[in-house]
Formats: C-alpha cells, structure tokens, sequence
C-alpha cells in the first residue's frame, strides 16, 4: 500500500585511471502503509584506498511499534575486513546506541568481532571482552569470550568446545529495557531483570535448545506482573515443551504443555490461575481498560490449532472492576 515516494535520485562518478568511485543517493520519504522512511540519504566513495560507505536516515518508522531517529550505518571495506558502525540518536541527535565491530573473511569462513569501543546502550557504554569473537562458514560455528558486560549486567554466548560444540547464551541481571527503549515506544514499555542460560545444540543438523531463566520483576507498560520461571526445549520431536511459572505481586500462575510444530500447528497446554490480579495484566490492554481492581482464578484446557485454538475450563472473576476507556464507563463483576 504505497501512498507516497518522493523521486529518488542517484548520481555517481567513475575515474577509471585513478580509481576512484564517487555515489550519491538521496530519498526524501517513502510513505508504505503505516510505515515511514524520511530523507534517506547515501553516500559511496574509494577514498584512501578503501570502499568507504555510509547511509542515514532521520526517521524511521514501523506502525506504532518502533520509531528511530536518526540512524546511521557507515563504514568502509579495506584488505578483507569490512567495518561497520550502526547508531541511533535521539531528538537531539545524542547518540543512544551504538554497536560497532569488524567482519573478517577468513579462508572458508567469516569472523564477527566488536570492536572495543563499539556498543553503547542507552546512552551507556557497555564492556566487550577484547578476546571476543564469532566464527561461521564452512566449518560451522565458533564463539570465543563472546561476552557484553556493564557494571553486575552480562550477556554472553559461548561455545563448548570446538566448531559446532553446543553454544551457551547466559544471562546475569540482563535489564530488558536496555534493549526495548530503542524502539523509543510506549508501547513497547518492557521490563524486567533476566538471569539464566540457553543451550544449544546439534547447530548443523537438527538444532536443539534448552532454556532456564528467570525474569525478575517483569513489568509491561508500568504494570509489574511478577517473577516468571521459564524452561522451555524442543527435545521432543517436533514439539516445544514449556513450563512457565509467575509468582509475586499477589499472582500465582503456571503453565505447562507441548506445542506441536508438525504434521499440524497444535496446543497441548495446561493453565493453572490459582490468583492473577487484573491490576497487573492492565498494561497488556493497551490501555482499552484502566483502574482494574479483584483478581482471576481458573484452570484451562487449551488445544486445537493456531488457527482454531479449544479452550475449555473456567475462569472466576472475584470482584472485579474496571473503566472502559472508550466509554469511560466503570463496570464491577462480582464473585
């Protein structure tokens, strides 16, 4: 659903004496559905030796989910190795978040390394191992000291052993938001504090994963739901088995089940609601509801496909109230 495209123009030069490539672009706006690019810009050249590149943009938005502002991904090409620099500002075109490293062809396979001023989030410059490195080609896969780190935050991923050995992602007082403020939306206003790790395996042929962690204090749109346990692998054949455990602030959820992925998309989910206060699931509603009091209980059978989901079983509403907000009406469901 195209509704707007500003001309775009291109123009470049080629001296093919001296060797050196000049390109320029520019796109002022591009306006597809609910999504939005303004004043595109790029620019390609060969100075001092190197394919040097760089493209900006002031905004770029995805429907009502992300909008980032001026953003930039510049670099160059020289003797194998291809840098590259990615940021995004904020309305005062402060530099947010940064995450800049180097790719390097390597004979029958590439290698991925941050450089060591190379990531900043949120404003705040996170720690990377000088050692780190991501390998992947011919050989498989290699993650060497792979590890990001800010204060008592880490976020790393490490191989076992040799190529293709299972690839460990840990996680140490990891804060969600870090990463979810970059969409600069309120509506992706999520938190929590994640501690745990996730294991892979059999990278090459049929992967597998194991995960445990754990999100402390998981909050959605300033609504804190609780502390959520979550295991969950695909070491059933074509199937993700869960267990998802949410306690605190007054709630007491669980569930567990399979998701089966063939021959048919189906559920085989057990949902246990011993206590699940409305206040804390207010945010989810996208703000259709507001000033939400009592709280659920309830055990549910979910199965059927994705596309025709079986739910069976009971929910109890035990007084509770909540205003519509499009009618800025407040109605009461008591027990």
């Amino acid at each position: 659903d195209l509704k707007q495209l500003d001309p775009v123009t291109i123009n470049g030069s080629f001296n093919s004496e001296t060797g050196i490539l000049l390109v320029n672009g520019a796109m002022p706006r591009v306006l597809y559905g609910t999504n939005e690019v303004n004043n595109a810009k790029l620019n390609i050249n060969t100075n001092n030796n190197a394919l040097n590149y760089s493209l900006t943009v002031d905004n770029i938005k995805v429907g009502s989910s992300i909008n980032l502002l001026y953003t930039s991904i510049s670099g160059n090409a020289q003797n194998n190795k291809l840098n590259i620099s990615l940021q995004v500002r904020d309305a005062d075109k402060k530099e947010r978040y940064r995450l800049a490293g180097v790719f390097t062809a390597l004979p029958d396979e590439y290698q991925f390394s941050f450089l060591q001023n190379g990531l900043l989030l949120d404003y705040t410059p996170w720690t990377v191992n000088p050692n780190n490195s991501f390998q992947f080609g011919g050989r498989g896969i290699l993650a060497k000291d792979f590890s990001i780190s800010n204060t008592n935050q880490v976020l790393s991923v490490n191989s076992s052993g040799d190529y293709n050995s299972p690839l460990t992602v840990g996680f140490t007082n990891f804060r969600i938001e870090t990463l979810t403020k970059l969409a600069q939306q309120d509506s992706l206003l999520v938190g929590g504090t994640i501690n745990g790790k996730a294991e892979l395996s059999n990278l090459q042929t049929s992967p597998q994963f194991t995960s445990a962690l754990t999100i402390s204090n998981f909050n959605f749109k300033g609504d804190t739901v609780g502390n959520i346990d979550l295991k969950v692998n695909n070491q059933t054949a074509n199937a993700y088995a869960a267990h998802i455990n949410i306690t605190g602030y007054g709630n007491q959820v669980t569930m567990d089940g399979l998701y089966y992925t063939t021959p048919a998309s189906k559920f085989d989910l057990d949902l246990n609601i011993v206590t699940l206060n409305m206040k804390s699931i207010e945010g989810f509603s996208f703000g259709a509801i507001r000033n939400a009091s009592g709280n659920i209980t309830g055990k549910l059978k979910i199965t059927g496909t994705t596309d025709a989901p079986a739910i069976r079983g009971d929910v109890n509403f035990n007084n509770v109230g909540f205003n519509v907000s499009m009618l800025n009406s407040y109605f009461r469901m008591p027990k």
